[in-house]
């Protein structure tokens, strides 16, 4: 073992931290969808713009800024294939195929159940930017590499 820290250390200890912020505030409180996406709302653009990396156009449609999102996200370097897709009016599936976290075998460690894809978490916050709607984000579901999101406006 290295005594230096390592992409697969970091992967662990997010998660683990995140996922156990995320039960904590959820045995507290229930669902933590409807308190962690507002404030993610509220950050990520001020950090998104500040790196002037990743900004939302108001003259774009929603569906335009998910694409965006989509191809922002699509990077071989840390995910195989990543969907934003649109399922109904107000519902949509957030796919991860092959993360770069996940392959530090993070999801078979600690088996989430009830939690939601970090990434997801992103996706939701834009939704919530950019349609200035409640949302519903449900418990991914997680494979060994991959994740499954729905994300629904109400």
């Amino acid at each position: 073992m290295s005594n230096k820290i390592d992409y697969p250390e970091i992967a662990s200890m997010l998660h683990s931290t995140f996922f156990g912020l995320e039960n904590a505030h959820n045995k507290l409180t229930g669902s933590s969808h409807r308190a962690v996406v507002p404030e993610i709302a509220k950050m990520l653009p001020l950090i998104l713009d500040a790196k002037g990396e990743l900004t939302f156009d108001e003259s774009k449609s929603l569906e335009e800024e998910l694409q965006m999102l989509e191809d922002h996200f699509n990077n071989d370097e840390f995910f195989e294939k990543v969907t934003i897709e649109k399922l109904n009016e107000n519902k949509y599936s957030f796919k991860i195929k092959g993360c770069f976290l996940a392959k530090s075998g993070v999801h078979d460690v600690l088996k989430p159940n009830h939690n939601t894809c970090m990434f997801a978490y992103i996706v939701a916050s834009a939704l919530s930017i950019r349609s200035g709607k409640n949302l519903r984000v449900s418990s991914s579901e997680f494979t060994q590499y991959d994740s499954t999101t729905i994300v629904e406006l109400v």
